[in-house]
């Protein structure tokens, strides 16, 4: 699996590009889009890692949010790695408390505003592209280790 910093790193570089086509062209949903890829940093496949130090310690005090997730959800399980799927799961994880604790205000629950917005949905779509970069990093590298056994042990078997 690649490091956290090569996952943000790639979630960054998309981001930048996506961005740098918004200003190009000065679409607003380019921006939302490169803002969910931003958001890939923190939001990302790795929260079901929940004893990485490292994935967690880069949330600060959301991490013990964040463990919860970790502790229901295996490391590398379909629920969590699969692009679009596992973003849906993150973010109905994040959204769900929020919509709860939304009926708290009397003028209407805000989350559902959130919901209505189509930038949101925007930064969604580019939340799903880093999962969906993630997710093609960590098969890369998968299959490349696979391969590099497969060769060795054929090497081994000649002999």
């Amino acid at each position: 699996m690649p490091s956290q910093k090569v996952h943000d790193a790639s979630c960054l570089l998309a981001a930048g590009i996506t961005a740098s086509v918004g200003v190009i062209f000065w679409k607003l949903p380019l921006f939302a889009v490169s803002g969910g890829m931003a958001m890939g940093t923190l939001i990302h496949p790795d929260w079901d890692y929940a004893e990485a130090r490292g994935v967690l310690a880069e949330l600060g005090p959301i991490k013990h949010l964040v463990k919860p997730y970790g502790l229901l959800i295996p490391h590398r399980h379909w629920l969590s790695h699969l692009p679009v799927v596992g973003t849906i799961g993150r973010v109905l994880y994040i959204m769900f408390p929020l919509f709860i604790l939304g009926f708290a205000f009397p003028s209407g629950n805000p989350t559902l505003g959130v919901l209505r917005n189509r930038y949101f949905w925007f930064a969604f779509l580019g939340l799903s592209i880093a999962d969906t970069i993630h997710f093609a990093l960590d098969m890369a590298q998968t299959g490349f280790k696979r391969f590099l056994r497969q060769l060795i042990r054929g090497v081994v078997e000649r002999e």
